[in-house]
């Protein structure tokens, strides 16, 4: 629980962005931690588009983007341009078909494919959606990254059964708390300045 992680899950920086891609209330799903050593095989590209997944989709309509499940990998290592890791294929978030297996393989249109170089500190940030994976390591030091996974509000893929607040709830902020929350109605205004009551 330590408070670095904690001050991850809403940093005002990264806030906005989530709120343009989810709306106001968006949940953190989960986070995970990832390692690779030099040598280190990737994994296979994943997601895309196609098949649509209305919990992982992506929409934009009316001039605004709407997405499901949204990624933010914050790297804590340096990523060279020919280090490997995070690699996506751009726009296929968008796509109307499914990919071929031997492009989801990574064993053809390579080049079409980015590899993300970043610095220690910056964050990636990506729609699930996003067909994503990872090159092999080829860099000398430790591949370290932190990923959370955050949806909308009213939106989970791993809640089962009764939500249980974890002992450390007080010790978070209330952006914190909201953040970890269950999924719940976010009560958005849809209009009501367009009637007024009688008297």
């Amino acid at each position: 629980h330590c408070d670095p992680f904690r001050q991850m899950m809403v940093h005002p920086r990264l806030t906005p962005y989530l709120e343009e891609m989810l709306g106001t209330g968006f949940r953190l799903e989960g986070l995970g931690i990832i390692t690779m050593d030099e040598g280190a095989e990737g994994f296979w590209f994943h997601e895309g588009g196609e098949p649509f997944d209305r919990s992982r989709g992506y929409l934009y309509r009316n001039g605004r983007m709407y997405s499901g499940m949204t990624n933010m990998a914050v790297q804590l290592t340096d990523v060279g341009p020919e280090d490997g890791g995070f690699a996506c294929l751009p726009g296929s978030h968008r796509a109307n078909f499914p990919c071929p297996d031997d492009i989801r393989l990574y064993e053809a249109a390579q080049s079409r494919f980015a590899q993300i170089p970043a610095k220690a500190g910056d964050a990636i940030l990506f729609v699930e959606c996003l067909m994503h994976g990872t090159l092999p390591w080829r860099a000398t030091h430790q591949r370290r990254s932190v990923i959370m996974r955050y949806n909308n509000g009213v939106t989970a893929e791993g809640v089962m059964g009764t939500w249980t607040p974890p002992p450390w709830l007080d010790e978070l902020t209330d952006d914190q708390r909201a953040v970890i929350s269950q999924p719940h109605y976010r009560r958005e205004d849809k209009g009501s300045d367009l009637y007024k009551p009688r008297d």
